[in-house]
């Protein structure tokens, strides 16, 4: 059964709660109905998944912006969907009257294309992905090399002048990321190590050894290379499975067109920006008229790079490509906002159009200028204006990709004003209009999101410096990690089902040692029998600093989610500090306490010398966070 909160009476144009919208010209950058389709990645999301997921972070933050403007706070109409791929979902938001402008509505619904694909198979995938993994490491490096400053993000809402002193250790760690990940030194061995993983992997589903096969075969593996990275090779080189995805966006755009949309925005994400892409350029859904494209974490740079020929990459793409077309003559009122975070590798940095793409990429205060330019003189065919907006998600290479939706600062702020004026510039909205506020939000954001990376480098490095601490220490002759070891041993050996673990590994021992036999090489595989305890050591060394991290994650989790919230309202609120400060000298005491524990291990006279040092630097931070959380 559908879930809904009003059901729209059949042919019945539904109204807001606020009365219905007067009409407005098609020329008024601010539409009385705006249409949202969201257009989500490769993956194996269900349906409304991606529909609940987006619109809930849109719906908390008009909430918390209408209340702040006195208007009623919940924005909802109506919504009505279900968790099957029946009926498409549906959302009415009511935006009140403000800034001179009348009152509106938008209508949310997503382009669900997860289950029309049918996926490769393992062996297909690995051989596509071993085949092209120096070009996705190549890309990624390059677009890390070449970006810039992040101080230009606040820059980009208004916020000018030189960058502050306070950020000049926040620029010394983006650039020591920056660089560490884009060495060129680092493509080719990269590269190799995965292509070795792929064939490994591959290697041992062939294996005619019970345990080994079945552990080989963990559906989590498998899913992950086919139901994620095998959709791809699909989209890319399937001409007609990627036709019936372009069919189910044509079919969202038509759902809230006859909801009674006047306007169409197209929000994509990832692989998701190549289905809206490829949409837009086809001539079977040329009469669906978008007015905007939003593109977040975008995989078209991505898409050309694997689409041209891996043995000359960053070379043209085959003529007559799906990825090849210009979106300026085939759409000239289309406006197309690309939002990238500084360290998701799936665009690495703003979009590189290749050969047979006519795109101007102009950052964000300059768009206007560049269009009225270009529009001056339109004997000339001029390329497609691509407004580029880098934002600052969690500076991090695993979590870039999935958290523009918990940017409110960055991403939703810009998509909010973005939305509302649907035919025009986000400065013709009614939504955040003091770009002083803006860029406020966002750089205390920047330094927010530096605290959270610096203390995972802070923990990284010093759980490494430990480790190697206690390695000398073995060949000293004070082997800490070797006697943790046995310990973790035995006690693992306690646990019931713990064969399902050790029947695996040591399956792949026997392998290893027969291979190593045959080979003449049985002291190499003895000596390599003997790292088994004192690497279960160094693993349980790293797991304490790998919880210690977690947990200093979940506080900064909670500090981001209290900042976030107060600054949601037009007028934004930047509530004190001093209890994360307290939080963070806590956790400082507590990561000296877990140096001393371990590494201390290894040279202290006794153990309750070590637990006295230990205990020390944590308790003093205890006790100052405590006084500091007081003021």
């Amino acid at each position: 059964m559908p879930i809904t909160s009003r059901a729209p009476q059949p042919g019945v144009e539904p109204a807001t709660v606020e009365g219905e919208p007067e009409r407005r010209s098609r020329a008024d950058p601010v539409p009385p109905s705006v249409g949202v389709v969201f257009v989500h990645g490769i993956g194996t999301q269900g349906p409304s998944e991606t529909f609940l997921d987006w619109s809930g972070p849109i719906v908390d933050l008009l909430r918390a912006w209408r209340s702040g403007s006195g208007a009623p706070g919940d924005p909802v109409v109506r919504a009505t969907f279900d968790f099957s791929p029946t009926t498409a979902p549906l959302l009415e938001l009511a935006i009140p009257a403000a800034a001179d402008l009348p009152s509106s509505r938008w209508l949310i619904t997503e382009a669900w294309w997860a289950a029309d694909l049918r996926a490769p198979s393992l062996t297909t995938v690995t051989a596509y992905l071993r085949s092209r993994l120096r070009t996705l490491v190549g890309g990624i490096a390059t677009g890390y090399r070449t970006r810039e400053s992040m101080w230009q993000e606040r820059r980009r809402e208004g916020g000018g002048g030189a960058q502050p002193r306070r950020w000049a250790w926040i620029e010394r760690l983006d650039r020591l990321q920056a660089r560490a990940f884009s060495l060129g030194i680092l493509i080719a061995p990269l590269s190799a190590a995965g292509s070795l993983v792929l064939a490994f992997y591959s290697l041992l589903r062939r294996v005619p050894v019970g345990p080994v096969r079945d552990f080989a075969e963990l559906r989590i593996i498998d899913s992950f290379l086919v139901d994620w990275f095998g959709d791809l090779p699909v989209l890319l080189d399937d001409p007609v499975q990627a036709a019936n995805v372009r069919a189910r966006v044509a079919g969202a755009i038509d759902r809230v067109r006859e909801a009674g949309a006047d306007a169409i925005v197209l929000v994509a994400h990832s692989g998701g920006a190549i289905v809206a892409f490829e949409t837009l350029l086809d001539p079977a859904y040329a009469d669906r008229r978008i007015d905007k494209l939003v593109t977040l974490g975008q995989g078209l740079s991505l898409g050309w790079r694997l689409e041209a020929d891996p043995a000359t990459p960053n070379g043209p793409l085959p003529a007559g490509d799906r990825l090849l077309g210009d979106l300026a003559a085939a759409r000239p009122s289309l406006r197309w906002v690309d939002v990238w975070a500084s360290y998701d590798p799936a665009p690495a940095g703003p979009i590189r159009p290749v050969a047979g793409v006519p795109l101007e990429v102009v950052d964000a205060p300059d768009v206007e200028t560049v269009r009225a330019r270009l529009a001056a003189n339109p004997a000339v065919p001029h390329p497609l204006v691509v407004e580029s907006r880098p934002v600052t998600n969690r500076m991090s290479v695993l979590d870039d990709h999935g958290t523009y939706w918990q940017n409110d600062e960055g991403f939703l702020v810009p998509l909010v004003r973005h939305l509302d004026a649907a035919r025009g510039p986000a400065s013709a909205s009614r939504f955040y209009r003091d770009p002083a506020a803006r860029a406020d939000r966002i750089e205390r954001r920047r330094e927010r999101v530096a605290v959270l990376a610096a203390w995972d480098w802070l923990v990284s490095l010093t759980a490494a410096g430990t480790l190697l601490v206690l390695v000398v220490a073995a060949l000293l002759g004070r082997n800490v990690l070797e006697t943790a070891g046995v310990g973790v041993a035995g006690t693992f050996g306690i646990v019931p089902g713990h064969e399902l673990v050790t029947g695996p590994v040591d399956a792949y021992g026997g392998i290893v040692g027969g291979l190593a036999g045959a080979a003449g090489l049985s002291s190499l595989a003895s000596a390599f029998g003997g790292l088994g305890p004192p690497l279960l050591g160094a693993i349980l060394v790293g797991l304490l600093y790998l919880v210690l991290a977690a947990f200093g994650n979940g506080r900064w989790d909670a500090w981001d989610r209290r900042e976030r919230a107060a600054t949601r309202p037009e007028v934004p609120v930047f509530p004190s500090r001093r209890p994360a400060a307290a939080e963070a000298v806590m956790l400082l005491g507590g990561l000296g306490a877990l140096l001393l524990a371990t590494a201390g291990a290894a040279f202290a006279a006794g153990w309750p010398a070590v637990v006295v040092a230990a205990v020390a630097p944590w308790a003093v931070g205890v006790g100052l966070s405590l006084t500091a959380s007081r003021f």
